[in-house]
């Protein structure tokens, strides 16, 4: 374990674990929570001021209370610091639950704005950022608490200004009564913040590195208790193997944590020992001091309330500027998710942007994805008349789907470009764009909604408010009938996350081809959309496909030659290359990749003609 602690805790790079760090971040986080809300900051820096100050004058009206007793034998005389001591008291117990007021509605406002922040940020990444390993990493240390650390940072700076002052107004007690202590306590505080401050260090990178373990347990969860998942977990009886690998890996951050805990104890324990041993040297002789009449009853008291809380002060103090940097660090995961700029930067268009008629070119694609040695795509050229519809075959891995991603902008070319009216894509908003363009994708969504907003979620600022809209598209589509059959027809709640119906994948993907069509869009882009339908939903949807598509220009992706033949012109791909382009009776007569794909394609029917398949929406309970 030794081993792989260190190993963890030797990063080689920023952020590092100091008090610069700390003083960085922490006014990062001090610009955010006060551009959120300044009040609920402003509360919690006065309170900790006024608390900060309360010890010491407690300490200090005590010691006078006590010599004015002793030294005059009117009560008058000691009437004011009486007063002082109680009022002190109700100061102190009256801020406690208004400061704990104050840091809940803070933690709250810093939860909603830090989401949103992240959420925002997200949204305006590229793909290629979420489909990176190390990048998954970042986001989820990133959505890890991030607004809890945000908050603790915020409410560790308001406790550092109050351990601070506290310890400043008792130190100046203790320097009237007996100075060397606070020589004393310093010497052995300073090595005691240098320790505490490299276990800190060490407890974040350990956590910052075991992000990938953390993954992997939350998989094995959801494995063994995902509605989707655990139908075959159980009939291949996977549970105890994902249980065995789940244990193993909590245990491994269990060890960890340990270790950490073990050393944060120690070191604890040895300074509070040390302390005390110099607190209490110095009680008996001052008690020495004040028998022979060199100290005042009073400040014997006042040393022993001061010293008691000054010790305790310090070591507060240190532990807090510990966990202060521990949690400044954790601020730095969401420092650097923030600061991640786009690959891409969205050009600043001026104007109104230009009609799209439907025209796509791409003149010599080339892509490769991040990571990747292999070229997705390699000098692709070819061009799409508006209102066409073309199809694209190939086999699995030659590069359709990569292409409409490329289309869509979720990706930027390797090299050469991608013109939509003869208009370059990179010239063009991604708003203007995405408004240009529908898709079907092959991993399409399955939103918990209603099945109504699933259908307007195709245009939502359109569909939202218009449910005579959303029935009519429906209708044309054909999805009408199967939501008819629905317990609360397009009221009903789909997916069972949170309710309790939920669809076969075929008419899942019926929603998914309604929610395609609801948008007003030119360019339409289909990436297997009937590979879940059987064969008469399929013939019912096409036989009505040219008509709910007419007018736009059409990119259709499918295995099944049925569907593909519907197609003006048929693209042939393989290995990132466009090998054929021609209409099937052509493509056929070539005896190329694409007769010979038909070829295969017609024995595998003959051999096992597909069955009639009957499908129904599954309602538990």
């Amino acid at each position: 374990m030794a081993t792989e602690l260190e190993h963890n805790t030797a990063p080689p790079r920023e952020p590092r674990a100091d008090i610069g760090t700390l003083i960085a971040n922490g006014r990062w986080a001090l610009r955010l929570a006060w551009s959120t809300t300044p009040g609920l900051v402003t509360t919690r820096l006065f309170i900790a001021v006024i608390t900060g100050l309360v010890p010491a004058g407690f300490v200090f009206a005590i010691r006078e209370v006590i010599d004015a007793l002793r030294t005059s034998a009117a009560l008058a005389d000691a009437m004011p610091w009486i007063v002082i001591v109680p009022l002190l008291s109700f100061v102190s117990v009256a801020l406690r639950p208004i400061a704990a007021f104050a840091s809940s509605r803070l933690s709250d406002e810093l939860q909603l704005s830090t989401s949103l922040r992240i959420l925002e940020h997200a949204a305006r990444l590229d793909l290629a950022f979420f489909e990176d390993p190390a990048n998954q990493d970042m986001l989820a240390r990133t959505q890890a608490n991030s607004a809890r650390h945000m908050e603790a940072l915020v409410r560790d700076l308001a406790a550092l200004l109050r351990h601070t002052i506290q310890l400043v107004t008792l130190l100046l007690v203790i320097l009237l009564i007996e100075p060397i202590v606070v020589a004393a306590l310093a010497v052995l505080a300073l090595p005691y913040l240098l320790y505490q401050t490299r276990l800190s260090s060490t407890h974040y990178w350990i956590e910052h590195n075991r992000e990938g373990r953390r993954r992997w347990t939350r998989y094995f969860s959801g494995l063994l208790m995902g509605h989707g998942s655990v139908p075959e977990v159980k009939l291949l009886d996977l549970a105890p193997h994902l249980m065995d690998r789940f244990r193993t890996l909590m245990q491994t951050i269990r060890d960890q944590n340990t270790t950490i805990y073990r050393r944060r104890a120690l070191g604890g324990l040895l300074f509070g020992v040390l302390g005390g041993i110099v607190v209490y040297a110095a009680v008996f002789h001052l008690a020495g001091e004040a028998l022979r009449g060199e100290a005042t009853l009073g400040s014997v008291a006042a040393y022993l309330l001061a010293v008691e809380r000054f010790a305790a002060t310090v070591t507060g103090l240190v532990n807090l500027i510990a966990h202060s940097i521990h949690s400044s660090l954790m601020v730095s995961n969401l420092t650097l998710f923030l600061s991640t700029a786009p690959r891409a930067v969205a050009p600043v268009v001026a104007g109104t942007p230009p009609p799209i008629h439907g025209g796509v070119e791409f003149r010599n694609i080339s892509f490769r994805y991040p990571g990747s040695e292999e070229r997705a795509l390699d000098g692709v050229s070819f061009d799409v008349q508006a209102g066409e519809v073309v199809a694209l075959v190939g086999p699995n891995g030659a590069g359709k789907s990569t292409l409409v991603k490329l289309l869509g902008g979720l990706y930027e070319p390797e090299r050469g470009t991608i013109l939509l009216d003869g208009h370059e894509l990179s010239s063009m908003s991604p708003e203007h764009l995405r408004s240009q363009l529908s898709f079907v994708f092959q991993q399409f969504a399955r939103y918990e909604a209603t099945a109504r907003d699933n259908i307007a979620y195709g245009d939502w600022r359109r569909l939202l408010d218009d449910p005579d809209a959303i029935e009519e598209i429906a209708v044309r589509t054909g999805a009408a009938k199967m939501i008819a059959r629905l317990p609360d027809g397009y009221d009903t709640h789909l997916g069972r996350s949170f309710g309790h119906t939920t669809l076969s994948a075929g008419q899942w993907q019926l929603l998914a081809m309604a929610r395609a069509l609801a948008r007003e869009a030119r360019v339409l882009v289909l990436d297997e959309p009937t590979s879940n339908l059987d064969a008469r939903t399929e013939h019912e949807i096409f036989s009505t496909f040219r008509e709910l598509a007419r007018g736009r220009t059409t990119l259709l992706i499918s295995h099944r030659f049925s569907t593909v033949r519907m197609a003006n012109r048929i693209l042939v791909l393989e290995a990132g290359r466009l090998v054929e382009q021609g209409s099937h009776d052509e493509l056929i007569a070539t005896g190329g990749v694409y007769a010979g794909l038909y070829q295969l394609h017609r024995q595998l029917y003959e051999s096992h003609p597909p069955q009639k398949r009957t499908e129904t929406h599954v309602t538990p309970g």
